[in-house]
């Protein structure tokens, strides 16, 4: 799970653009642009995750479909902008060219670029800008980026406009994650919400060419607007049920591109071919752990403090995580020292801590009662019964979630492992039926973004629907006020007073618990393709992440 919040100022001019002849496109009956790969063409094979059996489906604003998953959506569908989630501010103009707010921050004029054409062939414009907001403001499922917006209109093809009820500097970075869909197409469409899109076409570098539930391709796009790229002609994605035996593959050199958990990387991959094979795991955020405070006893904060401090974390993130984590130091949830500028100074010196005493101090304080098994029961008399949840294909979370039950239960808590399927997962922490699970926030922008994702109610919904964000659904009115207050101003003092008062609400009311500062996971061989994002060169984060991986991916090159 990855979610990335943030709005900086803009920086004009860096789209990356080649000059080259383009290649004329033929039309399918589908209305997809056809795309064959010629002999001698370049090609990369990539895993974004262990996802399973793939199903065809590639809605843009689906979270939970194999394209999503494996970080190909926005090589086929593009946003409006890029953001370098690994350098604050560094934002690239997409299918938008440059952007201002107006109106005290309750307007934002996009100029639109021309000239760009969907696959099939027909004009972009910002009409399709217009048409796929609106959708979002009819469909608020399909509202996955969590923007908040009253209007959006298309007064020329080359401006859309969207309008505000109030200060939405802040919303910049949502605003730029939504992928753009063809008017002439998805106007038609029945049930956006609903819709597998089986057939994609998009602005974007490539091309849906063929799909099974072991492997699709997608195949560069002649009409492509970036003219010159892609310069690798397909990009292959195959099917792996698991971490293992995606490891296997990448052990072996099977794969090009992977972002994957994978133990002891050094020996088990990089060491079998140091001039080909690399790792690089920049800082790119933090993981919590969520319970659900939509349902009982998880509602009580006594019991969401006592579950962080059972948690030994520099136990998990060393033995779980192989060092590709390591222990989130402060319950404000900040990620430190990246954002020590933030951090309130009467918290500068407060530590989470594993103390298994403390457990039983507080749950005994608060009429808890040992039972006969050496297990709490609730003061009502029921059971104090935890099911930690977690998606069984990532092998990490796994162990994870058996080192966090075994601490649990050392401490008194009758905790267990939960593991589902990934697509089950995804459900269940999107409607809300869980106790407890792993919620990661990635950014590096900041952390107002970060607590949004987090802690911002209106992106919650009622235990049993979906929700886009807050899925440890925290109704509070007080921390969205503290959001409303950073998000409608540009006064640093102002929003510094609203991050600290997140922060005493995260140190007080524990509504997510911090696990672990997170890396990107990045893997890569320069064995086909050359161009990958690297610490010299880190003009994007090297995990196949949507929407990112298009930067990456248009850097690409055939190796020599």
């Amino acid at each position: 799970m990855h979610w990335n919040r943030r709005a900086r100022p803009v920086l004009v001019g860096l789209a990356i653009v080649v000059s080259s002849a383009s290649v004329a496109a033929s039309a399918s009956k589908s209305g997809a642009a056809t795309a064959t790969k010629q002999a001698g063409s370049s090609s990369i094979t990539l895993v974004g995750e262990p996802f399973g059996p793939f199903v065809r489906n590639y809605n843009p604003f689906s979270t939970s479909n194999a394209a999503y998953g494996e970080g190909t959506t926005s090589m086929v569908y593009e946003p409006l902008m890029q953001y370098n989630i690994l350098r604050a501010g560094q934002i690239y103009p997409w299918l938008a060219t440059s952007w201002a707010w107006s109106n005290g921050g309750k307007t934002l004029t996009l100029q639109i670029r021309k000239g760009v054409q969907w696959s099939d062939g027909k004009p972009f414009s910002a009409a399709d800008v217009a048409f796929t907001f609106q959708l979002l403001k009819k469909y608020p499922a399909l509202n996955v980026t969590g923007v908040d917006f009253a209007s959006v209109s298309a007064p020329s093809p080359s401006t859309a406009v969207l309008t505000f009820s109030k200060a939405a500097y802040a919303q910049l970075f949502v605003v730029s994650q939504v992928l753009i869909v063809p008017q002439h197409l998805w106007s038609s469409v029945a049930n956006p919400v609903t819709y597998a899109d089986p057939d994609p076409v998009g602005t974007g570098p490539y091309l849906l060419q063929s799909y099974s539930a072991q492997q699709y391709t997608l195949a560069k796009n002649p009409n492509y607007w970036q003219k010159g790229l892609p310069k690798i002609d397909t990009v292959q994605v195959v099917d792996y049920v698991s971490n293992t035996s995606a490891d296997l593959a990448l052990e072996q050199g099977k794969l090009d591109w992977a972002s994957l958990y994978i133990p002891h990387y050094q020996q088990l991959f990089v060491a079998k071919d140091p001039a080909h094979y690399h790792v690089w795991l920049p800082p790119t955020g933090n993981f919590f752990l969520c319970a659900n405070t939509g349902r009982a006893p998880f509602d009580s904060v006594t019991v969401r403090q006592a579950l962080s401090k059972a948690i030994d974390r520099d136990t998990v993130a060393r033995d779980g995580e192989g060092g590709f984590y390591s222990s989130a130091t402060s319950p404000t949830g900040l990620v430190l020292p990246n954002w020590a500028k933030y951090l309130d100074s009467k918290f500068a010196s407060l530590k989470t801590s594993y103390d298994k005493a403390g457990v039983k101090t507080l749950l005994l304080k608060a009429g808890f009662k040992v039972g006969s098994n050496g297990m709490f029961v609730q003061p009502n008399g029921k059971p104090f019964k935890v099911a930690v949840e977690a998606p069984t294909p990532y092998t990490d979370f796994m162990t994870d979630t058996q080192l966090i039950v075994n601490e649990m239960r050392a401490a008194g808590i009758d905790a267990s492992v939960k593991g589902v399927s990934l697509s089950a997962w995804t459900n269940d922490y999107t409607v809300g039926t869980y106790d407890v699970t792993f919620c990661g926030q990635w950014t590096t922008s900041g952390p107002y973004d970060l607590f949004a994702s987090l802690l911002d109610s209106k992106r919650s919904a009622p235990v049993g629907k979906s929700a886009v964000g807050d899925f440890e659904r925290w109704m509070d009115k007080a921390t969205d006020a503290s959001l409303a207050a950073y998000a409608g101003t540009n006064d640093a003092a102002v929003q510094l007073k609203a991050m600290h008062d997140i922060e005493a609400t995260m140190v007080k009311d524990v509504p997510v618990i911090p696990l672990f500062y997170a890396n990107a996971f990045g893997e890569y061989t320069t064995t086909h393709a050359v161009g990958w994002p690297t610490a010299s060169n880190p003009y994007e984060t090297p995990s196949a992440s949507v929407p990112w991986d298009e930067v990456v991916v248009l850097h690409l090159r055939p190796a020599p």
